[in-house]
């Protein structure tokens, strides 16, 4: 979907106690706001459901989070009471398209008679804090790309991301695969935890172009994984899954539930894949 075709998506007629804002004033105040912030666009992807209600957008900038890594915003917003509007933070790889959310930062459950007021409000409280996530995430990364597993840990998480529903039957071979041996290189070893988050979040972007409320909900809950189990203060199982430090030997890769709802989406345009060593990414 272009920019175009948003933008001229109406809203239904507001009735005595809701005026639902469209979905490209949504798109538009977000960006407004991000550009206000410091935080550049420098990309995005839109996708539309249910009879253009519902909305789920993504936008890059070029705010660093590590080497090859930016801030990417996902945006949701629904004009028929389905959801409430949404933003959330995560990442992208810069070259690909391969993208991971971690954290909501902001929901506004109602669209009121103030509510586009009530919004910018609230969103330029939300970007505030985007820049104290940005620094979080940038060392979060960092740790992720230090951390090295051995080999049965990765694959017991893996598995685990496959009990919680994080991936399907039919994806769980094919992260399998992409932990093992990744077909471009990410910048970190092999083994590290950074590679096998990527290994997910490459099979899952099918999702990511079908249903991106689903795809924000799987990746959402592969931080908190990741997290739990590797990044936390009291990790669950870090002893028996890291690579002692003097043992570690560098490589280089070849290679909320609210989220969750909504039905399949076609979405037009879109990226390439990654391929070997990164390229230049299709834009907008």
């Amino acid at each position: 979907m272009t920019r175009e075709e948003l933008l001229a998506v109406k809203a239904p007629a507001p009735t005595a106690s809701w005026f639902p804002l469209t979905q490209g004033q949504i798109l538009q105040r977000v960006e407004e706001q991000l550009v206000a912030a410091g935080f550049t666009p420098t990309g995005a992807r839109y996708a539309l459901s249910r009879g253009d209600h519902r909305f789920f957008g993504v936008i890059d900038t070029q705010s660093a989070l590590g080497s090859g890594i930016t801030l990417a915003i996902g945006v949701r917003n629904s004009t028929d009471k389905s959801m409430p509007l949404g933003f959330i933070a995560g990442h992208h790889v810069r070259g690909c398209s391969n993208r991971a959310f971690r954290s909501e930062i902001l929901v506004i459950r109602k669209h009121t008679k103030h509510g586009e007021l009530r919004f910018a409000e609230a969103m330029a409280k939300a970007i505030q804090r985007l820049s104290q996530f940005q620094e979080e995430e940038t060392l979060r990364m960092r740790r992720l790309q230090e951390t090295l597993l051995v080999p049965e840990c990765r694959d017991s998480l893996i598995l685990e991301a496959f009990h919680q529903g994080i991936i399907s039957a039919r994806q769980l071979p094919a992260v399998i695969y992409q932990s093992r041996t990744p077909e471009i290189d990410y910048g970190s070893d092999v083994n590290s935890a950074s590679t096998l988050m990527q290994a997910f979040t490459w099979i899952l972007q099918d999702v990511l172009k079908s249903n991106p409320q689903r795809f924000a909900a799987a990746t959402m809950r592969l931080q908190h994984l990741l997290d739990t189990r590797l990044l936390g203060s009291h990790p669950a199982g870090a002893e028996e899954c890291l690579v002692p430090s003097q043992d570690a030997t560098p490589g280089t890769a070849a290679h909320p539930e609210e989220f969750a709802d909504g039905e399949e989406t076609a979405e037009g345009g879109g990226e390439r894949p990654c391929p070997r060593g990164g390229a230049a990414e299709r834009t907008r």
